[in-house]
């Protein structure tokens, strides 16, 4: 019976293991052992970075394991001298198999959404009815302070045109306390939406392949997304049913955009009632997850080996990122201000 750890810090059995990894059902309860101490089978995520705790417990306890996994459910990237395998959101291939794609944000947000897979809104008539019920012009709704700053830029330059009600902790202009993602409540989001016409949906990054929920709730709400995120999403979503801004040489030109539509209820009425996905698309989000869930399934079970390179170079950056609190060692001078001039940078960009 294999023994496995996932570091996270809510997940204690295994079935919250399971549940997290997305493999309800599969059928593995019975056949796995948690182990804290000395697992055979380690799993990491993106929390090792954040909190030095569970750092320094991946740390222990990666001599003893002997596969090593890395699960990111956050626009990061995988370090692939570190782990045998590992899933994420980057949708550029590795041709040696040992990176796999997490499962479709339609399963990975489930817990956000409320259960529709496609747009029930058919028809503009349909669409102009949700119309009379929208009492706002577009909503930001956002706690953290600290993401791409595209993503403030696209808040203060809609609201040029018209106000943009902040519903969240950051940059809250509605007089009320902010709420924000806690862990509980997760469709709170959904129903917020509900009564704007648009909606800023924008991720933390662009990063290829990083569709979160922001982007899902904002369709369920039946508002137009006015997406920036990733690159790539027009292969996931389809780009009829929302505002792709970096699809537009500058915000000026997305501002432009949004007041067209703002003034044609009949263009709004349209975007709404696009289908959210193509049959293409949803095929793909399907085959996404099954590949997934083999793929992990698989591991666990003890069904792949070892594949984490070995050699000189691979043995050295192990041995130096193990010899310290790598993640955290305090940033040189030249380090904080060679980011202080990228962060400056891209601000005017």
């Amino acid at each position: 019976m294999p023994k496995i750890c996932l570091i996270h810090p809510h997940v204690k059995d295994v079935v919250s293991v399971l549940h997290y990894l997305r493999l309800d059902g599969c059928g593995l309860e019975s056949s796995l052992e948690l182990d804290s101490c000395r697992p055979d089978i380690l799993i990491a995520t993106e929390w090792i970075y954040y909190r030095k705790d569970l750092f320094k417990l991946f740390r222990t306890l990666y001599p003893y394991a002997s596969l090593q996994v890395c699960c990111l459910q956050e626009a990061v990237e995988a370090d692939m001298n570190l782990f045998d395998y590992a899933c994420g959101f980057s949708d550029v291939a590795r041709p040696d198999g040992r990176f796999f794609r997490l499962p479709s944000p339609l399963e990975l947000y489930s817990g956000f959404l409320n259960g529709e897979k496609n747009n029930p809104i058919q028809s503009s008539d349909a669409a102009l009815v949700e119309l009379s019920g929208k009492t706002g012009f577009c909503n930001f709704l956002y706690s953290n302070p600290d993401a791409h700053p595209m993503r403030d830029r696209i808040f203060h330059k809609l609201c040029e045109y018209k106000k943009v009600d902040s519903l969240g902790k950051h940059l809250n202009n509605v007089g009320v306390p902010g709420t924000g993602y806690s862990g509980g409540h997760k469709a709170e989001g959904l129903e917020l939406k509900r009564r704007y016409k648009f909606s800023v949906a924008a991720e933390n990054a662009c990063f290829p392949g990083y569709t979160s929920e922001k982007l899902l709730t904002s369709l369920q709400a039946h508002t137009v997304p006015v997406y920036w995120g990733n690159p790539n999403v027009a292969s996931e979503v389809n780009p009829e049913c929302f505002i792709d801004a970096s699809s537009f040489p500058d915000l000026d030109s997305l501002l432009e955009r949004v007041r067209e539509i703002d003034c044609d209820d009949a263009l709004w009425a349209k975007i709404i009632s696009a289908p959210w996905f193509t049959r293409e698309q949803m095929k793909l989000h399907e085959l996404r997850t099954a590949a997934y869930r083999e793929k992990m399934a698989g591991i666990l079970a003890g069904g792949f080996p070892a594949a984490l390179p070995e050699g000189y170079h691979e043995n050295l950056y192990r041995k130096r990122f193990f010899s310290g609190d790598f993640p955290f060692e305090r940033p040189s001078l030249l380090s904080r201000v060679a980011a202080l001039m990228f962060t400056r940078r891209t601000s005017r960009s």
